[in-house]
């Protein structure tokens, strides 16, 4: 705790984990008051004890670790713009409630804003603790948002209808861009992480898309990182549809592959190359007469059974 004495004295005051309390002197102000006033004759800036202070004629006071008078300045400048953002803060959430006219605002650690006026007594505003915030989309993207998904570094990956995939950090800033003329990826509805690391990304019409390194995109690396699974009608090993929805491993291992317009499709992996079994190529006693193709969802219960979700209605195997 800094102690700013009449006499205009700097003490800091600091108690041990056993209470006991210290108070050390860091700045004496003899020599340095107006008698008349009582004001410091300038602002002072001082070391001493380890640390560097300032203390400015208006009774501003700054402390922090002892260092050069230029990490000052910018340890002051970094903290009055913060406080006036907070402050900005303060006086927004004031005119929303209707006032306009005040002599003070504090917000308590429940985030509860205290509003004092001179003649309509005390406010107490309540608000969120985390308000939300419109995050555009780049390059006027209004296409509309079908796929969030956080990978295990953070980042935020977002799937839109315009085929573009953008990558964001948790504070809403864009890192990085795919644009579909490029990388080709197409509207991801649905993301999964692997025990690999890898991303599988659902597309609606671009078949499947598997991100083998997602902490290395790159243009760079675009040919190698990327690998897309599209329907082949020649190639009944190929996966089922293009319409893909979701993804999901099981507790197995198994990945199951679910799309729109082919049903079910459960993965099989030989080296860098993928085979898809389906109702057409090896899946066996799947449900007739071209019902339960249009998956939507797919779930696994405590016992290991995989639970599917389509337009026709649930079906479940084991």
């Amino acid at each position: 705790v800094l102690l700013l004495t009449k006499d205009k004295t700097l003490l800091m005051a600091h108690s041990d984990k056993n209470g006991a309390i210290s108070i050390t002197k860091l700045f004496d102000s003899k020599g340095q008051i107006e008698p008349q006033t009582f004001q410091l004759k300038h602002d002072i800036v001082t070391s001493s004890h380890g640390f560097t202070a300032y203390i400015g004629r208006d009774y501003q006071l700054f402390l922090m670790r002892q260092g050069s008078l230029q990490a000052l300045a910018n340890a002051m400048k970094n903290e009055e713009s913060q406080h006036h953002q907070h402050i900005a803060r303060l006086e927004q959430m004031a005119a929303m409630a209707g006032i306009d006219k005040y002599t003070s605002l504090y917000r308590d650690r429940d985030s509860l804003l205290w509003v004092t006026t001179t003649s309509s007594g005390i406010f107490c505003i309540s608000s969120p603790r985390h308000s939300f915030h419109l995050i555009p989309l780049p390059d006027n993207d209004t296409t509309g948002v079908r796929g969030l998904y956080q990978l295990r570094d953070g980042r935020i990956l977002v799937g839109t209808r315009s085929r573009n995939v953008y990558f964001y950090d948790t504070n809403g800033a864009l890192l990085q861009t795919l644009p579909y003329n490029r990388f080709g990826i197409g509207a991801v509805y649905h993301t999964m992480e692997d025990a690999k690391g890898r991303l599988w990304l659902s597309t609606k019409g671009d078949g499947l898309v598997v991100i083998n390194n997602p902490a290395t995109v790159s243009d760079a690396l675009a040919s190698t990182t990327f690998r897309h699974y599209r329907h082949d009608a020649a190639n009944p090993r190929s996966i089922s549809g293009n319409n893909v929805y979701i993804t999901f491993a099981d507790s197995k291992g198994h990945i199951w592959v679910g799309t729109l317009d082919g049903g079910l499709n459960l993965v099989s992996e030989q080296g860098d190359s993928l085979t898809f079994y389906h109702r057409q190529h090896g899946l066996n006693h799947y449900p007739a007469y071209g019902q339960y193709t249009e998956i939507r969802n797919m779930a696994e219960d405590k016992d290991g059974r995989l639970w599917v979700g389509t337009i026709d209605g649930l079906f479940s195997l084991d």
